[in-house]
């Protein structure tokens, strides 16, 4: 059975915006934000936590800002220049002046020192705050010193020059080494925003421009990712805007001539505009992507009117630019709008299999924790879903991050037992939990035997409970209803069908068993017959979840026979609609944005209606 979660919180002084755990040590993580310009009592500032205990967070060190400037909006650790002390970047605008003569020096480069309790040891059995405070004034102090500020984003041609640096990745150490990484920074407020790669893999200056997107007039990034791909010795990048995601392939190292452009980026997905015969017309916006693998992306999508949260899981092709969406999950129902998203990709198992743990973060100031597995040759596999962590913060979240995996020779090993996660809000709060993971395989311990565990044994039970109650009683009030002559029973029907031509008029069953895919590919295959009219579809719902069916034949006495086992959509009443509404969103058959023409070529079956009706108000 897993072990616990454990949670740790500090309250500072300042509001915060960004934080980042160190990739090579989780103990250590960085916080930064504050009042911004010229707002008198709340400072600017960084500030570097002891996270080792699992029930504790420790302030080592702190470096206030310039009040004159703006407040530290972005941050991310780079990479270690010492056996202690690492690179830090961060996102700090100049002051209004500098910024109205056409300097912003944005980019400012950190050194951060970590005191002498910095070592390789295992990660301490919950010491006292006292403990730690004692260890750290023993041994050299924590430090943190600015190392070099700079401009890389376009001059705005703004009259009032507002753009900042709101987003900034790194991407991940390729095989545990720090070279060849990139740093990617999106502005935001431009009149023309702008995505730049610039080389994260020294300690010095980065002054190597390796890419420059100009995104279209009044376009912003929504989220920018990174991922090292060995195949071809490049990097994978990929961006969003509020509609559309785009990737391109950066060399690594210093073969790359030129610096990239948007030219050599291509459109992997677009979301798809509203039905036109929909009620609303807006689309569901991207807030959010992460990779979880060189051809996979991971997409947070709002949907329309704070109407709720779906993730999705896009396929991209290398040889075409497009992609397709090949999973979906709607998150729990109080989350109406997302607000932060990150990924951990754990390292990949002997089977070569990768579990990728998923955090979302929504207006609600909760949480919810999924996994998804990828395998190369199996493909991806389903969302679990592992807990909701409600009000974890006081006030809206700003950032949440996840600790780095271990890679490589040399890798940590007590790394492997846990992961961290970090979330920060406007309350001044900072919320760590720790997660364990659970041992793969028996043996010595190596990397990659490590996995989070589904949720636990007790909320699990629950569950189960719930399930079989609901199915005894869908079963039950079948069996009465069948007795009591009130409906017939029907045929034998699959889950889902597929868009291939049912069984000839010859058989004897009028629904036809075909192989699987879902609902809304059979309902277009329909639509977009040339040998004949449309057959109808029939739904309901079963012990088993939905039950779709297609009526075998072209013969109008068929159509009539699937007419009579259920109603079509104009017939239901509005209550009837919302149920199927919610039913089906709940499948991942439909969304809100397909809009209800969709649903017209549905025959929505009796039985199911009424045990669903039952079940509701149970």
């Amino acid at each position: 059975m897993p072990l616990s979660v454990t949670t740790a919180n500090i309250k500072l002084t300042y509001p915060i915006y960004a934080a980042d755990f160190d990739e090579r040590d989780d103990g250590y993580l960085l916080a930064g934000g504050g009042g911004g310009e010229g707002r008198s009592g709340v400072g600017n500032k960084i500030t570097l936590l002891d996270a080792h205990a699992p029930h504790e967070l420790a302030q080592l060190a702190e470096r206030e800002l310039s009040r004159d400037e703006d407040s530290v909006t972005s941050l991310a650790v780079a990479n270690r220049i010492g056996p202690g002390s690492a690179l830090v970047l961060a996102g700090v605008n100049s002051s209004t002046a500098a910024q109205q003569a056409g300097t912003n020096e944005h980019l400012r480069a950190f050194t951060v020192t970590y005191p002498t309790l910095d070592k390789p040891d295992p990660p301490r059995e919950k010491p006292t705050m006292d403990a730690v405070l004692k260890e750290t004034s023993s041994g050299s102090a924590a430090a943190i010193e600015e190392r070099s500020r700079r401009s890389l984003f376009s001059t705005s041609s703004a009259i009032r020059k507002e753009t900042y640096q709101r987003l900034l990745r790194i991407s991940p150490a390729p095989d545990g080494g720090d070279d060849a990484r990139l740093a990617a920074l999106a502005t935001g407020l431009a009149p023309d925003g702008e995505v730049v790669l610039v080389d994260a893999g020294t300690g010095t200056v980065h002054d190597r421009v390796r890419g420059r997107f100009r995104l279209k007039k009044g376009e912003e990034a929504a989220d920018v990712d990174m991922i090292a791909c060995s195949d071809d010795d490049a990097h994978h990048v990929a961006y969003c805007t509020d509609y559309d995601v785009w990737t391109c392939k950066v060399p690594r190292g210093s073969s790359a001539a030129q610096p990239i452009s948007e030219q050599d980026a291509r459109c992997a997905y677009s979301i798809p505009h509203a039905d036109v015969f929909s009620s609303g017309k807006r689309r569901a916006t991207l807030r959010a992507l992460r990779f979880l693998t060189p051809s996979l992306l991971l997409l947070l999508a709002n949907l329309p009117g704070r109407s709720g949260v779906e993730l999705l899981v896009l396929q991209h092709h290398e040889k075409d630019g497009g992609g397709a969406i090949e999973r979906r999950k709607r998150l729990h129902r109080s989350m109406k709008a997302a607000v932060g998203l990150d990924v951990c990709r754990l390292p990949a198992r002997a089977d070569r299999s990768t579990q990728c743990v998923i955090a979302a973060a929504g207006q609600d100031v909760s949480i919810e924790l999924l996994t998804l597995t990828v395998h190369p040759s199996t493909g991806i596999g389903r969302f679990e879903h592992y807990a909701t962590y409600r009000d974890v913060h006081p006030l809206q979240m700003t950032k949440i991050s996840f600790s780095k995996r271990p890679t490589g020779e040399g890798a940590r090993l007590d790394l492997e037992s846990h992961l961290k996660l970090a979330s920060v809000s406007m309350g001044n709060t900072v919320v760590v939990q720790t997660f364990p993971l659970t041992r793969t395989s028996p043996g010595p311990d190596r990397v990659g035997e490590y996995k989070l565990e589904a949720p636990p044994r007790r909320v699990a039970i629950k569950l189960s409970i719930v399930s079989i109650a609901l199915a005894v009683l869908i079963a039950l009030l079948s069996r009465w209803l069948l007795a009591s002559g009130s409906v017939q029973a029907g045929p034998d029907v699959v889950r889902h069908v597929s868009t291939v031509d049912a069984a000839p008029s010859s058989s004897p069953a009028p629904y036809a068993t075909v192989s699987a895919l879902r609902l809304r590919d059979l309902l277009r295959g329909q639509a977009a017959r040339v040998d004949g009219p449309a057959r109808p579809v029939h739904v309901k719902i079963g012990a088993d979840g939905l039950i779709a069916s297609l009526a075998a034949g072209d013969d109008n006495n068929d159509d009539d026979e699937a007419k009579k086992r259920g109603r079509g959509w104009a017939d239901l009443k509005e209550e009837e609609k919302d149920m199927w509404r919610q039913r089906l969103e709940q499948a991942g058959e439909w969304t809100v944005n397909e809009g209800e023409e969709l649903l017209k070529g549905i025959v929505f079956g009796q039985i199911a209606a009424v045990v669903a009706h039952v079940v509701a108000n149970a």
